[in-house]
């Protein structure tokens, strides 16, 4: 059952925890690694010629998958032996205490997110001005930063050590990375590799992020190199759409509460622990 109060005790010590031991590098990771995407990319081509833009919206989703990961991904963890005396000798509601740790991811991402594009908006000289097209993209870069975070924070109560999620995030970042169907096309005659693509957060956040920057505006020439690129993602695919742009946002809401629900059910697991 969830308890108001213990979510109320909990929220407050994971944020203080949060102010005091993690505010330097999630300012820094958040600012520095749009910050390096657009030292790699020529930022006055980038949301106005389509292969740099297609580029650098991968790279964006993918710096922001990374942040979400790394947010939580040994939290729960590394405080098993806690939880699990607080929970069999103080009536720990456990459900509580997931509660009380998304909302402090919650307070995270939502900063992270903020530095993100407002590091995008300084770097990048086509979308300054775009208050609705910034708006979306900042929406955007926390839901897949959020999602990633309860991701991790699932993982994390999986596992029994630190090091054994760390171990797993680099199988996460491949699996996350290379079928979201963007850096490689997979093969549609496969079902299997179709349905693994439809897991993945970054194929939602990436789509949802070149929708946002109307990529079907950014046609480039026959003969140009981007044009074989063009046609591979599919004429139309990606021009503005508010509807399909929020089809994508609920999808990633969808992953976020599934991993949040698996969260609560796997951390039921900490009774079992040996002592």
């Amino acid at each position: 059952m969830l308890d108001k109060k213990q979510v109320s005790i909990y929220f407050r010590k994971f944020l203080r925890l949060l102010i005091n031991k993690k505010s330097l590098f999630f300012v820094l990771e958040a600012i520095l690694l749009p910050f390096i995407i657009s030292i790699a990319f020529n930022a006055n081509e980038v949301f106005d010629k389509y292969h740099i833009t297609r580029t650098s919206s991968i790279m964006f989703i993918s710096a922001a998958l990374w942040i979400g990961l790394f947010n939580s991904v040994t939290s729960i963890c590394n405080e098993r032996k806690v939880i699990k005396f607080e929970y069999q000798i103080k009536g720990l509601s456990l459900p509580s205490y997931v509660t009380a740790r998304v909302l402090t991811e919650l307070v995270l991402c939502f900063a992270e997110a903020i530095l993100m594009i407002g590091t995008i908006v300084v770097r990048y000289p086509r979308i300054q001005g775009n208050s609705s097209q910034i708006f979306l993209f900042g929406i955007t870069l926390f839901l897949v930063i959020f999602t990633s975070d309860m991701l991790a924070l699932m993982i994390s109560a999986f596992v029994k050590k630190s090091s054994q999620a760390m171990t797993a995030m680099p199988l996460v970042l491949m699996v996350q990375l290379l079928f979201s169907n963007f850096l490689q096309s997979l093969d549609e005659k496969i079902p299997f590799l179709v349905w693994i693509s439809h897991a993945t957060i970054t194929r939602w956040g990436t789509t949802a992020f070149f929708r946002i920057a109307n990529m079907n505006n950014m046609v480039p020439s026959q003969g140009h190199t981007d044009w074989q690129v063009y046609q591979k993602d599919g004429v139309g695919t990606y021009a503005y759409d508010l509807l399909a742009i929020l089809g994508n946002w609920g999808a990633l809401l969808a992953f976020a509460a599934l991993f949040i629900v698996a969260t609560s059910l796997v951390l039921t697991s900490v009774r079992k622990d040996a002592r």
